[in-house]
């Protein structure tokens, strides 16, 4: 009797501890990859190119969360996009010289940050 017990118990927590170790490698490999392509195209240090990848996960994060908010109006919704994308565009600027800034900012959100002649 505990041999049967026992034994689903055992493969059940070796295959949940396997699938957690795995999904840490797939986030840690996809963040190395995605600091990897920055240094690369941005022609930069991987350090300078990580802080880019955190800026853009943040904008991201935030970005879904203002998308999925059912309470606030079309207008409202605009209103913090153009906040948000100010916000990510002022933390851009502050560590990428301008031609990186070309390449991570595109036209249609260069027109709403006003910071810049």
């Amino acid at each position: 009797m505990k041999k049967t017990i026992l034994l689903p118990a055992i493969i059940f927590c070796t295959v949940f501890l396997v699938n957690t170790a795995y999904g840490q490698k797939t986030d840690s490999l996809k963040t190395q990859q995605q600091t990897k392509y920055l240094a690369k195209e941005l022609a930069t240090t991987e350090k300078t190119a990580q802080q880019v990848a955190i800026i853009m996960d943040d904008y991201k994060a935030a970005a879904n969360l203002l998308v999925n908010d059912k309470t606030i109006t079309q207008q409202q919704l605009k209103e913090k996009f153009d906040i948000l994308i100010n916000e990510k565009n002022g933390k851009l600027e502050k560590i990428l010289t301008e031609p990186q800034l070309q390449k991570m900012i595109p036209n249609s959100e260069r027109k709403l940050n006003s910071t810049k002649p």
